[in-house]
């Protein structure tokens, strides 16, 4: 029995022929096993991501997030010009507004220093949904949590596209957070099994198992 419904199935196999998912196979270990790597951010700035998948991604977040109350929704800047993870996605959620956050930390550096842009609508106590392409050990999601607050907002919820399964969850969890997600990397790992993709694989390689389990 398939773990990932048949929407999820359809844009996992839009973001694997886009090269957005890589396996690296892990030999440091005992027994080898394999890890996950997302690089959605890289993929969207190269601008290959199209319309189409990001509305296919827009809707499995909107299946999450649309019965969801909140006043307002933000998102964490991953790429160079800070821009964000659904600036071409619909709107989420019905009635909230969106507001931005940037990344302000120096130029190079790699730790994420968020801060929201001003904006004279924002009223101190409004809810805020945090909405992310993936989350890994959870700090950046946290700093983002953390700059929102700082402005009187209240963050309870976050929804990411893929948790990659390294801690973020439970820290959030311990910090008082509830995360929701469309993957996790469990999920995906088993689902390339299932396909049979391995990381030696080229792009056509693998355009070619997506293609049978299609035709299947």
């Amino acid at each position: 029995m398939a773990l990932l419904d048949t929407p999820r199935r359809k844009v996992a196999n839009q973001l694997l022929c886009l090269g957005v998912f890589e396996l690296v196979e892990i030999t440091t270990s005992p027994r080898p096993s394999m890890q996950l790597v997302v690089n959605l951010s890289d993929k969207r700035q190269a601008g290959v991501l199209s319309p189409t998948v990001i509305d296919d991604i827009g809707n499995l977040l909107h299946g999450v997030a649309g019965s969801m109350l909140f006043d307002l929704f933000a998102d964490i800047p991953r790429v160079k010009g800070n821009e964000s993870f659904v600036d071409r996605v619909e709107m989420l959620i019905e009635k909230a507004k969106r507001i931005k956050l940037y990344d302000a930390s120096m130029m190079g550096g790699s730790t994420f220093i968020g801060q929201v842009v001003k904006d004279p609508d924002l009223v101190r106590g409004q809810t805020c949904l945090l909405i992310d392409e993936m989350i890994a050990d959870g700090e950046t999601t946290l700093a983002a949590i953390r700059a929102l607050e700082r402005m009187g907002i209240e963050v309870t919820d976050v929804l990411v596209l893929v948790d990659c399964e390294h801690g973020g969850k439970e820290m959030l969890e311990k910090e008082g957070y509830a995360l929701s997600h469309i993957f996790t990397a469990d999920e995906l790992l088993l689902y390339f099994d299932e396909l049979g993709i391995v990381p030696s694989m080229t792009i056509n390689e693998i355009e070619g198992c997506i293609h049978t389990e299609v035709a299947v």
